[in-house]
């Protein structure tokens, strides 16, 4: 039965994922801090290396934070140079988060040094609902 969870522990992300190093480039990035502040907002802090800000969207709706992320590989040749060894990924990324109460006309976000700051703001007091329990 050990084998068993031990091959299954193994081999599970292995559709995930073609092979170890692909893994290891995504797992870096947008690794992400969330933060409760004081006031009860929330603060999120997301890696972002090599990412352009224009080429970074966000929504929020139905309670859910996503960022929609795309980079793209430099030309394969550039002055009469080949590539011998390629490591930097490149492609279409998304993760999403699971936050509710928050503000939407109050968001703020900005990229420095390759981290994604993002400020949500808690709904105002007037904003909420009493719900009758039949």
């Amino acid at each position: 039965m050990r084998v068993f969870f031990d091959d299954f522990r193994r081999n599970f992300f292995k559709d995930f994922y073609p092979n170890r190093r692909e893994a290891k480039q995504l797992s870096r990035i947008m690794d992400t801090d969330i933060h409760l502040n004081d006031d009860g907002s929330y603060t999120v802090y997301v890696d972002m290396p090599g990412f352009k800000k224009e080429n970074i969207k966000l929504n929020y709706g139905n309670g859910i934070l996503t960022i929609f992320a795309e980079r793209t590989k430099d030309s394969q040749k550039k002055n009469n140079h080949h590539v011998v060894s390629e490591e930097r990924s490149s492609g279409e990324y998304r993760r999403s988060y699971q936050i509710g109460d928050i503000d939407p006309s109050k968001i703020k976000a900005s990229l420095e040094e390759g981290i994604l700051k993002i400020d949500l703001p808690i709904l105002n007091g007037e904003n909420n609902t009493d719900i009758k329990i039949n």
